[in-house]
C-alpha cells in the first residue's frame, strides 16, 4: 500500500468534509522507510503522528508534541523506558512467536529497526492540539493499530 498517498487523500478530504480543512501545505507525510533508523532529533515548529508497521499490520500509533522528544526518538525501542511502549508491546506479544521472529529482548531495538517500517505525518504547530488528536485518531480508525492500550 502507498501510505503517502493514503495518509494524504485521508488528511485532506476527511478534514474538508469535517469543515475544518487540512491542507497538504500544513503537514508532510516521512516515510523513514523498512528498514528505518530511530529519528534522534525531533521536527522543529511541528507536531507529530508515528505509525510502526510489520508485515502491513499497524502495531503502533502515537502521536507527540516537542515536550515529548524521547518519546518521539528512543521510548519505543527500549522496553524499560516506559510502561507503554512498542518494544515492550512486541515482547509481551504471545501471538509474536520470539524464536521464530528472531527476537531478543536485548536487540529489540535492532529488530524494531530492521522490521518494522516507521511513517510520520508531521503538521504544522499552528494547527493545534485538536488537529493533532484528529488526524491520530482517523489514522487509528482507518488502521487499526494492534498495540493500542486503553
Amino acid at each position: 500500500m502507498d501510505y503517502t498517498n493514503n495518509f494524504t487523500d485521508l488528511l485532506t478530504n476527511v478534514s474538508s468534509a469535517c469543515g475544518k480543512p487540512i491542507s497538504t501545505n500544513n503537514f508532510k507525510i516521512v516515510d523513514l522507510g523498512l528498514p528505518h533508523k530511530k529519528p534522534d532529533k525531533f521536527p522543529t515548529g511541528k507536531m507529530v503522528v508515528y505509525c510502526f508497521i510489520y508485515n502491513n499490520t499497524f502495531l503502533k500509533i502515537g502521536l507527540v508534541t516537542k515536550g515529548s522528544k524521547d518519546r518521539y526518538t528512543s521510548h519505543h525501542y527500549n522496553p524499560l523506558s516506559s510502561p507503554s511502549n512498542l518494544a515492550n508491546s512486541i515482547l509481551s506479544d504471545i501471538d509474536m512467536d520470539l524464536k521464530v521472529h528472531n527476537i531478543e529482548e536485548d536487540k529489540i531495538s535492532q529488530w524494531i529497526q530492521e522490521n518494522c517500517h516507521r511513517i510520520e505525518i508531521w503538521l504544522d504547530d499552528s494547527l493545534g492540539i485538536n488537529a493533532l488528536n484528529f488526524v491520530e485518531k482517523l489514522i487509528q480508525y482507518c488502521h487499526p493499530p494492534k498495540y493500542e492500550g486503553r
